[in-house]
């Protein structure tokens, strides 16, 4: 369960992998130009929002995609291991085909692969220490990460998270049950 508080959610820049529909799991892809260029345009919009700290996975893509956002503001990047991707194990870095769904309900084990359940257990643990802090807070992260949050809380409405999109999650303050969801940027 997580703490009901506010917080962002920013999705790493554009990697090689992503264009080419690589499942990059654990593997440290640093960004394209593209997804350097995406962190900067999304950088003016974080510069507008009152947030305290960021927050984010220890891998390349995430963290570069925190210090560009970071660039001018005067605010604290702290690392959280239970924010990196799930790791596919050995299919770390092969295509996404129908073997990915089927690890994803259970009906296949992967050598060297979190389960779904151990993965969800992490985010929470990862998302509630953020939470855990007093001002609010900006997560910088992966997709995995985020689809596994929607699969752990209740989120409306659906959205299908792009590179460098940004995202604000609210507690409903009508149902305790569920988090709203409001895009603030496109990916840029």
């Amino acid at each position: 369960m997580l703490k009901r508080k506010t917080f962002y959610f920013l999705r790493h820049g554009q990697t090689d992998w992503n264009l080419a529909k690589r499942i990059q799991g654990q593997a440290d892809i640093p960004l394209n130009e593209s997804g350097r260029l995406q962190a900067i345009a999304v950088a003016k919009l974080v510069a507008e929002l009152d947030i305290g700290s960021i927050f984010t996975s220890s891998l390349s893509r995430a963290y570069e995609t925190a210090e560009i956002v970071k660039a001018k503001q005067d605010l604290h990047i702290s690392v959280i291991e239970e924010l990196k991707e799930v790791t596919i194990g050995v299919r770390d870095g092969d295509l996404r085909g129908e073997w990915y769904q089927r690890w994803k309900t259970g009906d296949i084990v992967i050598s060297g692969a979190e389960s779904r359940a151990d993965f969800r257990q992490r985010i929470a643990v990862g998302i509630n220490k953020v939470l855990a802090y007093p001002e609010t807070a900006l997560i910088v992260s992966h997709g995995g990460v985020y689809s596994t949050l929607k699969e752990a809380i209740n989120i409306y409405p659906e959205v299908a998270l792009e590179n460098c999109m940004l995202l604000k999650l609210s507690p409903d303050p009508d149902n305790d049950t569920q988090w709203l969801v409001t895009v603030l940027s496109d990916t840029p």
